[in-house]
């Protein structure tokens, strides 16, 4: 059965990069460059988050910037850093990250761009006394709605 379904998938996969090759837009061209990212912020408290007698919030804090530059045409590699930290109290955790990473873009010349990306992260993840280090290997896939210069972006990733 699992064979089925991954011959399904592969048969879409070349159906679509053999139709993203007709007509392309200017946004996946060579030398064309893609900035994304994300920035989170919650505190939250009450009961579920008590961390004692002090009733203390957790606050999170997350930044991660993004960038692809077009070496082909729908063919983007790049890198992106993230930034993440985690504290209630007097205690707190925070991950580093930072790694490279490749994008096919399926650019038909419509508005709607899909996406595979993959890429690998070096992590460091501490606290006051200790960190440790790994790496942290993602694969995501998702479109690209896309207006003029500006595009919203829906993405799906494993990590």
């Amino acid at each position: 059965m699992r064979y089925k379904t991954f011959l399904t998938i592969v048969l879409f996969a070349v159906m679509g990069f053999g139709f993203a090759y007709g007509q392309r837009s200017e946004a996946t061209s060579p030398s064309a460059a893609l900035l994304s990212g994300a920035v989170s912020f919650s505190s939250q408290g009450g009961d579920l988050y008590a961390g004692g007698e002090d009733e203390d919030r957790l606050t999170t804090l997350a930044i991660i910037p993004s960038l692809f530059y077009f070496v082909a045409p729908g063919l983007g590699i790049g890198g992106d850093l993230s930034y993440n930290r985690q504290s209630q109290g007097n205690q707190s955790l925070t991950i580093w990250g930072a790694g490279p990473k490749l994008g096919y873009f399926m650019d038909s010349g419509s508005n709607t761009i899909p996406f595979l990306a993959g890429g690998i992260n070096f992590l460091s993840i501490g606290d006051e006394d200790d960190s440790e280090s790994g790496f942290r290997f993602k694969i995501g896939g998702g479109v690209l709605l896309r207006k003029d210069h500006m595009a919203l972006r829906n993405c799906d990733k494993i990590t």
